[in-house]
């Protein structure tokens, strides 16, 4: 699996992602009567963030570079590849952090921390 990353400036391809982590928060609004009695109603489910980790072998040099240029600017990426609609959407980069393999100067493994932007 790969992801594509897609900003107004830059098209990024991350080749190996292993791990993506979605946070979900659930929504519930509690109505109380004046019986003392409750009603519980499911407002559904919200899609926070992704925590997506891997390692990097391809470009990686200006792969990491654009990431943390997109992570300063607070750049809006749309990310694509996840297979489902409501995670292949807009983000901003809220953390990136890389670090060389070692015996491998083009390896990166990486944690990117990215944070849903909400549709008007």
């Amino acid at each position: 699996m790969s992801l594509m990353l897609t900003s107004t400036t830059t098209v990024l391809t991350l080749n190996d992602p292993k791990t993506v982590n979605i946070t979900i928060s659930k929504k519930v609004e509690t109505i109380y009567y004046t019986d003392g009695t409750d009603m519980q109603r499911d407002k559904g489910k919200t899609v926070h963030g992704l925590t997506i980790t891997g390692l990097e072998y391809n470009d990686t040099n200006n792969s990491m570079e654009y990431i943390n240029n997109m992570m300063d600017n607070q750049d809006v990426i749309t990310v694509s590849g996840l297979g489902h609609n409501d995670l292949d959407t807009n983000y901003i980069v809220s953390d990136f952090n890389f670090k060389r393999e070692e015996g491998e100067p083009n390896s990166y493994y990486y944690t990117l921390i990215l944070e849903r932007i909400r549709d008007e």
